[in-house]
């Protein structure tokens, strides 16, 4: 009975030992598991850091974007300079009367920009007057011309018949 004790506790001391060997794998593989998965803790929250600074940086960029206003108001005043630069009135008109709508609660920059609206129209309109006055200069300057043509062409005319008559007088 004692041998088969003794073989007995050597069975399973022999299983006992599978059982710790296995037991230490089992612990080694966990171990393994946790340092993967703490890595991979660590670089999710590397790619968020990451992510966090690459959204400040599109937030800073964003701020410094032209706002709307910024864009309706620079867009108002490149109408507004094309419209006198091609002498549209009508267009510089319609323009003006948007604005008018679109802007009334505009700060400092709205009435900066309206008084240069307002400087331009005064511009455009000294302009058409100045183009109305030199139109009506040449009409005048162009019929004052044909009638100099007209009197030199009877001018000569008649200086043309006197000379055939001085000649002839001479022939005689």
């Amino acid at each position: 009975k004692v041998v088969e004790l003794e073989t007995a506790l050597q069975s399973k001391e022999g299983r006992l030992k599978q059982l710790c060997l296995q037991v230490e794998i089992l612990e080694e593989s966990v171990q393994k598991e946790r340092d993967a998965a703490q890595q991979a803790a660590e670089q999710h929250l590397r790619q968020l850091k990451a992510k966090e600074q690459e959204i400040e940086h599109l937030k800073q960029l964003m701020s410094e974007l032209p706002s709307q206003a910024d864009y309706r108001r620079l867009k108002r005043q490149i109408q507004i300079l094309q419209a006198v630069e091609y002498n549209m009135p009508d267009a510089l008109e319609s323009v003006m009367n948007e604005s008018d709508e679109e802007h009334e609660e505009e700060d400092h920059k709205g009435s900066e920009i309206r008084k240069l609206e307002e400087i331009l129209i005064a511009k455009n309109r000294q302009l058409d007057s100045k183009l109305t006055e030199t139109k009506r200069l040449l009409d005048s300057t162009t019929d004052e011309l044909k009638e100099l043509k007209k009197k030199e062409t009877d001018a000569e005319q008649k200086v043309a018949e006197q000379a055939a008559l001085i000649a002839k007088l001479e022939d005689q």
